[in-house]
């Protein structure tokens, strides 16, 4: 049986990072309507909000690894089946959640007269294939209901292929070896990004989540084998998050996506794992693992929101207004989503989770008792 691992806080504490991040993101076209002066110095610090699924990616890899690795160095089926099992416990029930709540908030909208911004989304087609899971397996991704759901349909997949991931890598125990594969398959993955003309980064998710997720996994590797433990993980941290702070807005205000940065966040993922410096202090206070906790929650939350809020409380209402009002509406906007992503949270994701995880344990032991009786049964 697995014992459970020891929590590294700055490692939780990034995803509240990540999180927002894209959260804010989407929120740029608020931001340009209601502070058109001060637009390009928030865009600054907003334009590559999308590659905080890259770092999920990247972390996810690392963190299943860290968590799994070991049980699947030889493949057994019922610790595979668990191991979905426990991993779809965890992002199953938001996701159903979110999904089916979209049905009588899209019911609403087109019984009040609002129109879709892209109606051919929400088919019958691709709704089944959200429930599957199955939606961003395709090159360009097919249409996602929720719309950050597709980077969860790409989850899954690393899920699944996991198992036969480690076995594939078990044998890789060169450092250089381990870091040159790790840059390699990130600068691929950048490099089929940069020059396949789909329309959004989210079309690109099988591309990005095959080359993140097993980054992660040889990350883990380097980690478990204590390469560069003595080195200065506190100043490479600072120095990671910097290079992306200041060289984004640059690829960004070029038209070049920002996917090039994606080998800093591994990096940065590495630096952290060792919990030391400013930042990785940062990263571990309460706030930050708590937000580190609700980011699932408020990563699949945050879009239906904006759509409710968009509709509802519509920026462009409050553009000529007074600064406080302005400030008054993007705040309205960040209270509701945060309220929405920590009730989720709660309600949805802990319960939810914690619902599966006890049914599976009740069919263990069902099944245990099953063949018990079944040898009691032979041996008279």
């Amino acid at each position: 049986m697995r014992s459970k691992r020891r929590e590294i806080k700055p490692l939780t504490g990034i995803r509240a990072y990540a999180a927002w991040w894209v959260v804010l993101y989407h929120l740029v076209k608020e931001s340009a309507t209601l502070f058109p002066d001060s637009y390009e110095y928030m865009n600054l610090v907003v334009a590559g909000g999308y590659l905080g699924v890259d770092l999920f990616f990247i972390l996810s890899g690392f963190i299943i690894s860290y968590n799994y690795a070991e049980l699947f160095q030889t493949f057994s089926l019922t610790e595979y089946s668990k191991f979905l099992w426990m991993r779809l416990a965890r992002i199953y029930p938001v996701h159903l959640f979110t999904l089916f709540l979209l049905l009588p908030l899209l019911g609403a909208a087109s019984f009040l007269g609002y129109q879709l911004t892209m109606p051919e989304l929400f088919t019958t087609k691709d709704f089944l294939k959200n429930i599957f899971l199955v939606h961003a397996w395709e090159i360009p991704q097919s249409g996602s209901w929720n719309s950050p759901a597709w980077s969860i349909s790409s989850e899954w997949l690393a899920y699944l292929c996991f198992p036969f991931l480690i076995i594939l890598i078990r044998n890789i125990r060169k450092t250089s070896t381990i870091i040159f594969s790790i840059l390699t398959v990130l600068f691929i993955m950048a490099a089929l990004c940069s020059t396949l003309n789909y329309a959004g980064t989210a079309s690109y998710a099988v591309f990005r989540i095959s080359a993140e997720f097993l980054a992660g996994c040889l990350l883990y590797k380097l980690y478990h084998s204590d390469w560069g433990a003595k080195a200065n993980w506190g100043f490479i941290s600072f120095l990671s998050i910097l290079t992306i702070w200041l060289i984004t807005p640059a690829l960004h205000s070029f038209d070049i996506l920002g996917f090039w940065l994606v080998p800093f966040f591994a990096i940065l993922i590495y630096a952290l794992s060792y919990e030391n410096g400013t930042l990785a202090n940062l990263f571990s206070t309460q706030p930050m693992l708590y937000w580190g906790k609700v980011s699932y929650s408020l990563y699949m939350t945050h879009g239906i929101c904006i759509f409710v809020l968009r509709k509802l409380l519509p920026v462009t209402s409050y553009a000529e207004n007074s600064i406080v009002i302005r400030v008054g509406i993007i705040g309205v906007y960040l209270i509701v989503i945060m309220i929405a992503a920590v009730l989720t949270y709660n309600l949805i994701e802990e319960n939810g989770r914690r619902w599966m995880r006890n049914a599976y344990a009740n069919f263990s032991l069902k099944r245990n008792d099953i063949i018990i009786s079944r040898k009691s049964i032979s041996k008279k």
